[in-house]
């Protein structure tokens, strides 16, 4: 609030401010001359006009001028109103020469002869105009008490004006001198530019420097300290003076701070502030002294300290201190700012002097770096864009064509189990390829982590399914053991969490020829971390190669990479990944003795989870894992398909999917020859891969569109990134299939635009509806889709109530608003005697808060009003049909 308030009077030049106490001084004396003269006599309105100039005018003047022009202006009204006071006083000669003198001085002053010359004018005018109202009276002489007032403020006018103009001429010296000590203060930092620029060598360098600061202070000790390894160290670089012998500076040179340990340093917090320090007596060490300025105290105690950051490029690269050993430094405000415009040009020559021996020394190991950073650059470019047009294109393929799978002798459970696993395997290697084609955004701090329940018994069985089977094919055992308790949900990203897991148990087997490989998983409480640990019987790494493990593109030698393969990213990318987590990734090993790999995560919010308490519950977990992931058979769909799918395993797969659903197929190996089929034939469905030669499905779906009539369109891609579906929609598909797919997430697809072929559906279903023609509609449409279902319909909820408990039913679709009895008055009832079988509500409340009533009332779901056919045939499907499409969640 105060800066506010003094802003004005900041603003306002020093002509206004000098120019409003000369006029308050001379307005009082004004008005003292009036008093005098008039003695309170006179017409009002002159003392009207009396009154505004010498009481108000002075300070409107103020308040409403800012610049010097205004001021000017100012004056020429101060100089009109002189005149027209002179002539009411009578013209007296005594007053007159006062105030006429004492304007014109004031006038020529201000602003030089022209401006007089317009005072003069304005004096003149404001005489004749007031003398013409006074008929020119003429008052020759004056009491005692006006003439010395009028002398007085002669006096004291003159001497305020004789106090301004000396006011100024004394600042007008003072910028005298201080142009001058600038003027030698640029000669004497253009010598030392002249230096720095033609000097490289430090030690001709610093001859000069010493000699141009000594001229402000005799510095007896310079040090000169380097930022290295990225402000990881300080170190003292080099040390002139006379205060030391050689052997101390030999000593001295070479001293290293290292950060952030020696941040309270004084040879390290001005740096890290950026601003000078000055210690004119340095006090002995005490409980507060950093451990390395202990050590520099007794290397050799100073007196006084002066510490200055050197800049290159407005970054600080280390510093410039003065000590002295025997006498102070007595330095004021001045003085630092004079040595700071010295140094500015130290730090940048001190920075060429050791770029230039560093380069004299290494300047072909620096081409050799920069060839190799160029090439590992160019490795890792071509890493990145050959990863997914590798890799992706086959990986449909190898999900859908095993090795395993081509035993003929194959048990039902052992197949099964197989397709289990290779599924799993597939998403795995899915998000490998995403997270390695997310590594710039992981690098650049970019990429997105979601939370969301993680079941753990179901996390340690894809561990389990995923590395076992590797584990198995080399003749490892793999040992998963939970320390209890443990929750049976927690708070993570699955996608990202899996990441990590599954490329150290990879590595794990990758690296272990002979032994097992164990996992552990453990909930440490006061932390809420989740630990998983994985350890095996491998080749273990070295001190050197344990330092390097966690770098980008790196393994622990050449002969690793040749021997084994891989990219060298998977370490990297999980430990960033687990930091994103919320934990950290280490490793313990020891060569030829195996490793240990350790990663936590936090295991947020389990105010409401489950725990598993004992061996056995963790055992009746996995085993209802087991059977819930019992074998499904493909759904059964009418309707003809075009599949549009340039590679050949990745058709035949999908034509098998398709054929296993019973559809019609007709294929297509680019989007020519599918734009083609589509003019010549009529499709329910359009299966159309993005990346096809001659024509991709980008271009074939605009000529689809052209037709008169199209069927839905769905992609067949890879690139599923939000911007990539966006196009896509955009361009008029209705949906898509990512790849490598899914086939339970390819069936459910289908179904959502295909029509289900009726099962042989069985059993008795019972209708309550009040409406006779929903009633009838809704028998209807039950006995198309399952012609050999019984159906039996009731008209309110009492009739409902009676028929269930008299009769058996493998349904029960149950309205709301029905007369007598409403239907969830009469699952309650029904719920409450015990009955079992499912009831599905059908209303045309379908809002969160009406369907949590349906649920605690006692209903297994519900179907929303006017009834959709394709959720029918659906909810009948599951409930009463001879196959399943579910899966266990993941």
């Amino acid at each position: 609030m105060k800066r506010k308030a003094e802003l004005p009077s900041a603003q306002k030049s020093t002509q206004v401010r000098n120019g409003y106490v000369l006029r308050v001084i001379a307005c009082m004396i004004v008005l003292c001359l009036h008093i005098a003269i008039f003695k309170f006599s006179g017409h009002p309105l002159m003392w009207g006009l009396i009154v505004l100039h010498t009481l108000i005018y002075p300070h409107l003047a103020y308040f409403f001028s800012e610049s010097k022009k205004q001021e000017l202006d100012n004056i020429l009204v101060d100089s009109f109103a002189y005149g027209a006071c002179v002539a009411l006083w009578g013209f007296n000669p005594l007053i007159t020469l006062a105030f006429i003198c004492g304007a014109w001085m004031t006038n020529l002053a201000a602003d030089g002869a022209i401006f007089f010359f317009k005072g003069i004018v304005a004096n003149v005018t404001g005489a004749l105009l007031t003398g013409l109202i006074t008929d020119f009276y003429f008052r020759p002489s004056l009491e005692l008490t006006p003439t010395l007032i009028a002398s007085a403020g002669l006096f004291g006018y003159t001497m305020s004006l004789g106090m301004l103009l000396h006011r100024i001429n004394l600042k007008l010296n003072q910028t005298k001198l201080r142009l001058l000590e600038q003027k030698e203060s640029l000669i004497d930092i253009s010598s030392l530019a002249h230096a720095v620029n033609t000097h490289l060598e430090l030690d001709l360098i610093m001859g000069r420097v010493m000699q141009a600061l000594r001229r402000i202070q005799p510095f007896e000790q310079v040090y000169i300290t380097l930022f290295e390894d990225n402000l990881e160290r300080l170190v003292l670089v080099k040390s002139y003076g006379d205060a030391l012998t050689a052997q101390e500076v030999k000593q001295s040179e070479g001293f290293t701070f290292f950060l952030p340990e020696d941040e309270n340093s004084i040879f390290v917090r001005p740096l890290v502030q950026d601003e000078p320090l000055f210690i004119p007596r340095v006090p002995p060490p005490d409980a507060t002294t950093s451990k390395v300025d202990k050590r520099l105290y007794d290397f050799r105690a100073p007196i006084s300290i002066a510490y200055f950051p050197l800049h290159v490029d407005n970054k600080v690269i280390g510093g410039f201190g003065f000590v002295n050993y025997v006498q102070p430094l007595d330095l004021d405000a001045a003085a630092i700012e004079s040595i700071a415009e010295y140094l500015v040009q130290v730090g940048t020559a001190v920075r060429n002097a050791q770029l230039f021996e560093q380069a004299r020394q290494a300047k072909e190991q620096a081409l050799n770096a920069q060839r190799a950073a160029e090439v590992s650059e160019a490795a890792k470019s071509r890493f990145l864009a050959n990863m997914s047009h590798e890799i992706r294109t086959p990986m449909t393929a190898i999900l859908g064509y095993s090795e395993s799978l081509r035993e003929s002798n194959l048990s039902r459970e052992e197949r099964n189990q197989f397709i289990d696993i290779i599924v799993r395997s597939g998403r795995h290697l899915l998000t490998i390829i995403n997270d390695i084609l997310d590594l710039s955004k992981i690098e650049a701090e970019k990429i997105e982590i979601e939370h969301m329940q993680i079941s753990l018994p179901n996390l340690i069985e894809d561990l389990r399914s995923h590395i076992g089977m590797r584990a198995h094919e080399k003749g490892l055992t793999l040992d998963i053991t939970p320390k209890l308790p443990l929750p049976a949900h927690f708070e993570s990203d699955p996608t990202r969490l899996k990441q990590i897991l599954f490329n150290l148990g990879a590595n794990a087997t990758k690296f272990t020829h002979k032994g097992s490989i164990h996992f552990g998983v453990s909930y440490e409480k006061n932390a809420n971390l989740l630990r998983f640990t994985v350890t095996d019987t491998g080749i273990g790494l070295g001190p050197g190669e344990l330092k390097k493990i966690f770098e980008p593109f790196v393994q622990a030698d050449s002969s690793t990479t040749r021997q084994y393969g891989g990219t060298g990213l998977g370490l990297y990318i999980s430990r960033q990944l687990a930091h994103m987590l919320g934990g950290e990734l280490t490793v313990d090993s020891s060569q030829g003795e195996g490793s240990r790999f350790s990663v936590t995560i936090n295991a947020g919010d389990l105010s409401q989870t489950p725990w598993i308490n004992s061996l056995e519950e963790f055992e009746k977990a996995r085993q209802r894992l087991e059977l819930n992931g019992a074998a499904w058979s493909a759904p059964r769909l009418r309707g003809k398909v075009l599949l549009a799918e340039d590679n050949l395993d990745n058709q035949t797969l999908f034509h098998r999917f398709l054929v296993e659903a019973g559809l019609s197929v007709t294929l297509a190996s680019n989007g020519k020859q599918a734009v083609e089929a589509a003019s010549a034939s009529r499709f329910d469905l359009i299966l159309l891969d993005i990346q096809m030669p001659e024509m991709g499905g980008d271009e074939a779906i605009q000529h689809l569109r052209e037709l008169s009539q199209t069927p839905p369109v769905i992609a067949l891609t890879a690139n599923v990134m939000r911007h990539q579906l966006d196009e896509y929609r955009q361009l008029g598909f209705i949906d898509f299939i990512a790849k490598p797919v899914d086939r339970l997430h390819f069936y459910q697809k289908l179904r959502l635009y295909l029509p289900t072929v009726p099962e042989d559906l069985t059993g008795r279903i019972l209708v309550a509806e009040d409406n006779d023609v929903n009633r009838l509609l809704f028998k209807r449409q039950i006995e198309r889709i399952g012609p050999a279902l019984t159906v039996v319909t009731v008209e309110n909820g009492q009739e409902a109530l009676e028929a269930a408990l008299a009769e058996s039913f493998d349904l029960i679709l149950m309205d709301i608003q029905m007369p007598v009895m409403d239907g969830l008055e009469a699952l309650r009832a029904l719920r409450a005697q015990g009955y079992t079988q499912p009831v599905y509500i059908i209303s045309g409340n379908t809002e969160p808060a009406d369907i949590a009533t349906y649920m605690e009332s006692g209903a297994q779901g519900y179907l929303g009003k006017p009834l959709d056919r394709n959720q029918l045939d659906q909810l009948l499907q599951e409930l009463l049909g001879h196959c399943t499409v579910t899966a266990p969640q993941a």
